[in-house]
């Protein structure tokens, strides 16, 4: 239940385009610039995460999603209720637990 709790303050972003940075720190400061775009489209009010990571291993031809966690569980939902204003290739969802998924999926 905590982990659940927990989760309900990410979003999950895909979409994307992996950076093609020499090094780690020039693709993270052009995923934040990627997401922060992503969320104004979604949002007036500009809601910054806190962090922003990829989920996985860096392979230069896959695509992997953006977690953006924020510090507070309100600010998912409003930009959930707005994710039909993104672009066809680009899609949010909710963070959820491994449990969640296969209930999901089943």
């Amino acid at each position: 239940m905590k982990e659940r709790n927990n989760r309900m303050k990410n979003l999950i972003i895909a979409g994307i385009p992996e950076s093609s940075g020499a090094n780690r720190s020039e693709r993270r400061d052009n995923d934040l610039k990627q997401v922060l775009k992503v969320l104004s489209a979604l949002s007036d009010s500009n809601p910054k995460p806190e962090k922003i990571f990829r989920l996985g291993k860096y392979k230069p031809e896959k695509t992997r999603h953006i977690k953006a966690c924020f510090n507070d569980e309100k600010i998912p939902k409003i930009l959930l209720r707005e994710r039909s204003k993104l672009d066809k290739n680009t899609k949010i969802f909710s963070d959820q637990t491994p449990l969640q998924m296969n209930t999901i999926t089943k």
